[in-house]
């Protein structure tokens, strides 16, 4: 009787591998079929970066700034901030840093032919273009307001709706360069940062 204690005991273990084996198996086709299937359903993001060239503009951090805004061919990208927030984006203390320790002027006139140009404490430069903000409507276009601006996400490390953005814009004779808040759906192009060291 004891024998067939055993052997009973042996195939339940046997069974219950078996069985286990399966269902993960199951969830594995599962779980692979229905990431197919939203990907099918959904355009996809590419979360590739296009080779970025940093620059380092002797700032007290290190921090180096890509040298241009995130583009897609020659077009800028704009992205909601859930989208945005995949790519090495600067901090708000390395964006306060960037407009205390640089210069700042306008170039060119215009609407698509004018950029602010940030000089470092090195003499090295960088510039950024008018690149304001789109807002994705529902069954149109997206549209893309142009002022004279420019405007970029920053890492958000809150859990509040709102989330970190910078505005670089004329007012008057002088450049106002400003963090503010932004809806996370609204589409703000993106500028990357290496070596965060604040």
């Amino acid at each position: 009787m004891e024998e067939l204690q055993i052997k009973a005991e042996k195939y339940a273990a046997e069974k219950t591998q078996e069985v286990i084996a399966k269902a993960i198996a199951q969830a594995y086709f599962d779980g692979y079929s229905d990431g197919y299937k939203d990907g099918e359903e959904h355009t996809a993001i590419d979360f590739r970066v296009s080779n970025p060239h940093f620059i380092d503009l002797g700032l007290p951090s290190g921090t180096m700034w890509a040298s241009d805004f995130e583009r897609d061919k020659e077009d800028i990208r704009h992205l909601t901030y859930g989208q945005a927030s995949h790519f090495a984006l600067p901090t708000k203390e390395q964006v306060q840093e960037l407009f205390d320790n640089c210069m700042w002027f306008r170039q060119g006139k215009g609407h698509y032919n004018a950029c602010y140009v940030c000089i470092g404490p090195n003499g090295k430069s960088i510039t950024f273009d008018n690149a304001s903000y789109k807002i994705p409507y529902p069954e149109e276009e997206k549209h893309v307001f142009m002022y004279t601006l420019s405007s970029f996400w920053i890492e958000s490390k809150n859990e509040s709706l709102k989330k970190n953005s910078a505005w670089i814009k004329v007012e008057g004779e002088n450049i106002d360069k400003e963090l503010k808040e932004t809806h996370p759906g609204m589409m703000l192009p993106i500028r990357l940062v290496s070596n965060k060291k604040i």
